[in-house]
Order: structure tokens, then sequence, then C-alpha cells
């Protein structure tokens, strides 16, 4: 049902979008932008146990919750820098859409250090 709901939301909004971008540009980006802020509505109850569900897969198999931690909020760098993105290639900016993507490749590199710092203190570990 979900699925559903989904796929028939993106498809109104896009017809709903086109539709008055032919009349009012800035308008019909008003509603696109409208749109994906509902389908991501849509999805944050099930997005929520799919982060419980990696949460308790980890801890079963006895993985550190910080690096599930830093996996997930980059995962959601990602989703959330695409979504801007796209957003700005709607508005016809797609030099910035670009920039918006690079900022959010960064803020993951970033995140990511302590994942980066653990790896080489194994491998430090390992040289005699």
């Amino acid at each position: 049902m979900e699925a559903l709901q989904l796929v028939m939301l993106g498809i109104t909004a896009t017809m709903l979008a086109l539709f008055v971008r032919e009349r009012n540009k800035e308008f019909g980006l008003l509603v696109s932008l409208a749109g994906g802020i509902l389908l991501i509505t849509l999805i944050l109850e099930p997005l929520s146990t799919v982060i419980m569900g990696v949460r308790d897969l980890a801890q079963r198999g006895q993985v550190s919750l910080a690096y599930i931690d830093i996996v997930l909020k980059a995962t959601a760098i990602a989703f959330l820098t695409e979504f801007a993105a796209q957003i700005c290639q709607d508005a016809g900016e797609g030099a910035l859409a670009k920039k918006v993507e690079a900022g959010g490749k960064v803020l993951i590199l970033l995140i990511a250090l302590p994942i980066f710092s653990s790896v080489l203190d194994g491998l430090l570990a390992l040289l005699p």
C-alpha cells in the first residue's frame, strides 16, 4: 500500500507541477518542492524501521554502533544532498546542483574520518 501511495503521489505531483509550470515557472518549482517534501514524509516511518533493524543487526553481530551511526549519517547526507541538487537542477541551476553534491561528499568524508582513523590504527598495529 505504501508503495502505491508513493507512486501515486509522485505522479500526481509531477503532473500538477508540469501543469502549473506552463503558466508560471516559479510556482511550478514550488509545487515540485512541496511534492518532494510530501514524498519524503511518506518514507520517514519505513525509514525509521530500517534504521532500527540495522541497529539490531549491528548489536547481534557485535558491530560498534558508532560505525553504524556514521554509515546512517552518511546515507542521510547523500539522500538530502541529492534531493537539494535535484531541486537546484529543476530550477535550472545545474552548476549550483553540482556544488551541493560536492558539499555533500565533503561532509560524508568528514564524518567518515573516525572510520579511516580506526582502519589506519589497525594497519599500524599489524606492522612490526
